[in-house]
């Protein structure tokens, strides 16, 4: 058996399964546990089986943390005695000593890690799910593997994107990480101390929340979006986190299809427009027999906002179907897309597909590289 520490609060035992077998290699950490603590004390006693053939070791998945029970109250242990479920994905439940968790989900893998929160997201549940993707600290960070990294940040990406799609206007994801373990560097420990905090919703406003002092502040932030009282460390930024009622908006949208005047193409578009006060404008197409004056809902939409001095918007709803029927998404013209690029800047576009759902893209996406009066050259007003 190997045993050796790093410069985190750990006591690591390796040992190959074929010499120790698992349930005893468990057992030696179990005792060493018992051992490690008061003035001996380390954070966590980690089993780290192997197997393979000299030189090509590998490590199993099979690694297990026996960790100190947290010193006073934690997030988990709140949120369980509120009866909210805490669903531990990964090492989580190790980590805390199984200490406030309602659910222990271990994993083998980054991608078993991900598959299982799917799983987990297409339950009905209230409560907190805490997920640990453990690969890029101890199978790529710790091995300073660069291309592996790379890999698993980009196998992380794809997924992301279909975990966003099946949030709840209720949920919100906060990604992080407890600390930096950059593969680039001389070093196998952990490096870049600074962490990400990236939180996500459907409708959320863009907003830098800036360096925070401690990554308690999340802890914090968690409590405060359940309604619970506290007394841990951390500062809140539940504030920052503000979200637009995107179903409300397309509800308005196609409420204003029935307002269309479209007697010609029997086009039917409706149009609903956010303004950063909460207010919101909604515009229909009208036609005109003689073509070039007819106005597309947007733009209805558009200048009574800025008829009433409306100035900054958020997002804009669109819904649109021949004689009335929505089916599909229906996007703004070109005109469209340079007149809100102009008044609105990069705001969001939530295109209702008549069932019910909803697409998002920025205008940026509708319209990349759009004309504007950047090259305009004030000379006074005059004019050759």
């Amino acid at each position: 058996m190997i045993v050796y520490t790093s410069a985190d609060s750990v006591y690591q035992a390796a040992a190959h399964t074929d010499v120790i077998p698992l349930e005893k290699l468990y057992d030696y950490c179990r005792t060493a546990r018992r051992i490690l603590t008061g003035k001996n004390a380390v954070g966590r006693v980690i089993a780290r089986p192997f197997v393979g053939e000299y030189p090509d070791y590998r490590r199993t998945s099979d690694r297990h943390d026996f960790a100190l029970e947290p010193t006073g109250t934690t997030m988990l242990d709140i949120l369980k005695s509120a009866g909210l479920e805490t669903v531990a994905i990964g090492k989580i439940s190790d980590i805390f000593a199984g200490r406030g968790v309602t659910e222990r989900i271990p994993t083998v893998s980054n991608d078993d890690g991900m598959k299982k929160t799917d799983e987990v997201a297409e339950r009905d549940f209230t409560g907190l799910c805490f997920v640990n993707l453990v690969d890029f600290d101890s199978k790529y960070g710790h091995r300073n593997d660069i291309d592996g990294y790379a890999r698993a940040i980009s196998e992380f990406d794809l997924w992301l994107g279909g975990l966003m799609k099946k949030m709840r206007d209720s949920d919100l994801l906060i990604i992080t990480a407890d600390h930096g373990c950059d593969p680039a560097t001389a070093s196998t420990d952990h490096s870049r101390e600074y962490i990400p905090v990236l939180a996500c919703a459907n409708g959320i406003i863009p907003k830098n929340i800036g360096t925070r002092g401690t990554y308690a502040d999340i802890g914090k932030t968690v409590l405060s979006l359940f309604g619970l009282e506290n007394t841990l460390p951390g500062r809140d930024f539940s504030g920052d986190i503000v979200t637009v009622p995107y179903r409300s908006l397309v509800s308005s949208a196609e409420g204003a299809m029935k307002m269309s005047y479209s007697p010609y193409s029997r086009f039917r578009v409706g149009a609903a427009l956010l303004c950063r006060d909460g207010k919101v404008y909604t515009g229909c197409n009208i036609e005109s027999a003689a073509f070039s004056p007819t106005v597309c809902a947007e733009r209805t939409a558009l200048v009574k906002a800025v008829s009433e001095g409306e100035r900054e918007f958020l997002a804009i709803a669109v819904a649109g179907g021949k004689n009335g029927v929505i089916n599909g998404i229906c996007t703004p013209c070109g005109v469209c897309r340079q007149f809100l690029s102009e008044l609105c800047g990069d705001i969001d576009v939530v295109l209702s597909d008549g069932n019910g759902e909803f697409t998002v893209k920025r205008l940026s996406e509708l319209l990349p590289d759009s004309f504007s009066d950047a090259g305009f050259i004030d000379d006074g007003g005059k004019t050759e």
